[in-house]
């Protein structure tokens, strides 16, 4: 990887990092102050509305990546369809909602739903403003504006709970960092836009929009319907404890594997033309995934009592159980990633949006029947489908790079050897010397991270040449 690369990975990193924290904080915050059932209910809410969602043709985002010949009236184009789009569903959201069809709806509920309605629209022109910005490698100002709009949106919700807004401060937060967020992003790419709209250009590209917006709407309705199902079968109470665990587990996920996503886009879709290129930019990709994401969800897994009593208090320990399915579930998470990638930069969307149907139809109504027995029997179902996807994926990109899933595999290796020592060391000396647990997580991470570190430059000089000064990872 290039020295601009490097420095271009740190700039999205930290344009990714920002607004989940800030995000996050006031989960955490509410969490402490807020009974489960009152949680489960916004949970529910927001559950519902990314549900919606997942309906929006965020497939011609990625179109703006892929066309490499787009330009200013592309772009407009593409913006004004996904705002009207999202314009659209929060109205018919709201309607529907409105008139109470629902045995778990609530006066709260409603006004709650309706305040978070109104980020579909800026969500989904922030995201479209986004992928233009990483379609021309634009990081640095991605993440410096991206920050910048954090820390305003910081700023407005710390007044709303200084002011006890409680609860509302929960529900704004959604709202008010999908709005900021467009801003941040808006300011470095309003040059890039015009007024001009062609639905010649949404008719052009019509196959490959169509079909990854069908495998994003599969994707996101299979990742938001646990929550749905559980509120509405389970109850709010358990709701608010999956929530809880789930959140933190996003916020790992979005910041790191969202980081990996973005920057695998571009760079895999320069390599497409070449299939030894395109074969090491994935394995290279699979790497730099699984070298950052595995250590943090394995520590997580290990820890996860420790950081449940100290993040949200003892009365949300059940929800520690909870996050170590998703810490496994999110490993499977982070490679599959990597492989849609590659899968739509191959022109196979059409093949794995079937896959994805297929799969889909056998998970959500095993999901629902799982929410009928108990909370443990949806959380097995979920880490099950996601290894599913997993496997998948990997099978369908080996045999379209014509790859074994061994070759495929093996730069993985040295990463789960020094995670697999580190894991078996955690779990069986004591480090947590302290009466602190915040003292206890910052020791113990530090010797985590160190010894895995150490192992896996150690185990990878077998796998892998690792040049520092040329910045380049070459696989042996």
């Amino acid at each position: 990887m290039s020295k601009s690369s490097v420095s271009g990975m740190l700039w999205l990193f930290s344009s990714k990092l920002f607004p989940p924290i800030i995000n996050f904080a006031v989960f955490t915050y509410t969490a402490r102050i807020l009974a489960p059932e009152d949680f489960g209910l916004v949970a529910l809410a927001l559950s519902i509305i990314y549900i919606i969602s997942s309906f929006l043709p965020s497939g011609w985002q990625s179109a703006i990546v892929k066309y490499q010949e787009f330009g200013k009236r592309e772009f407009s184009t593409i913006l004004a369809f996904l705002s009207l789009s999202g314009l659209a569903f929060a109205l018919i959201a709201c309607f529907v909602i409105s008139l109470n069809l629902f045995s778990f709806q609530s006066q709260v509920f409603n006004l709650a739903f309706y305040l978070m309605a109104i980020k579909m629209p800026f969500d989904a022109a922030g995201h479209t403003l986004t992928f233009m910005l990483v379609r021309e490698q634009k990081y640095k100002a991605l993440g410096y504006r991206t920050i910048l709009g954090a820390m305003v949106s910081a700023v407005t919700i710390l007044s709303l709970l200084y002011f006890d807004f409680n609860i509302w401060a929960l529900v704004l937060s959604q709202t008010i960092i999908s709005i900021f967020n467009l801003l941040a992003v808006y300011i470095p790419t309003r040059k890039m836009l015009g007024w001009s709209f062609r639905w010649s250009l949404i008719k052009d590209t019509w196959e490959f929009g169509l079909y990854n917006t069908l495998i994003t709407t599969v994707e996101s309705i299979s990742t938001h319907f646990e929550s749905f199902v559980i509120g509405s079968n389970i109850g709010k109470y358990d709701l608010g404890f999956f929530n809880i665990a789930k959140r933190l587990s996003n916020i790992i996920n979005d910041i790191l594997t969202g980081t990996s996503y973005d920057m695998s886009l571009p760079y895999l879709s320069n390599s497409q033309n070449d299939q030894q290129s395109l074969q090491r930019a994935i394995r290279q990709a699979l790497f730099i995934t699984g070298a950052i994401t595995s250590p943090l969800f394995v520590y997580g897994f290990i820890y996860s009592e420790t950081i449940f009593n100290f993040l949200f208090s003892e009365k949300w320990i059940i929800s520690a159980g909870y996050f170590q399915f998703f810490c496994i579930a999110f490993l499977f998470i982070s490679y599959s990633m990597i492989n849609k990638t590659a899968i739509i930069v191959t022109n196979r969307s059409r093949l794995w949006f079937r896959v994805q149907m297929i799969i889909a139809a056998i998970y959500l109504p095993t999901l629902y029947f799982a929410s009928t027995i108990n909370i443990h029997a949806v959380l097995w179902s979920f880490l099950g489908v996601n290894a599913l996807y997993f496997f998948t994926s990997t099978y369908l990109v080996t045999s379209e790079i014509n790859t074994s899933f061994y070759r495929y595999i093996k730069s993985l290796w040295p990463i789960y050897g020094a995670l697999g020592i580190t894991a078996f060391a955690a779990m069986n000396l004591p480090l947590m010397p302290f009466n602190n647990d915040f003292f206890n997580l910052c020791f113990s991470a530090i010797l985590f991270l160190s010894c895995y570190i150490v192992l896996l430059l150690l185990f990878s000089r077998h796998f892998l040449s690792i040049d520092l000064s040329n910045k380049k990872i070459t696989f042996r």
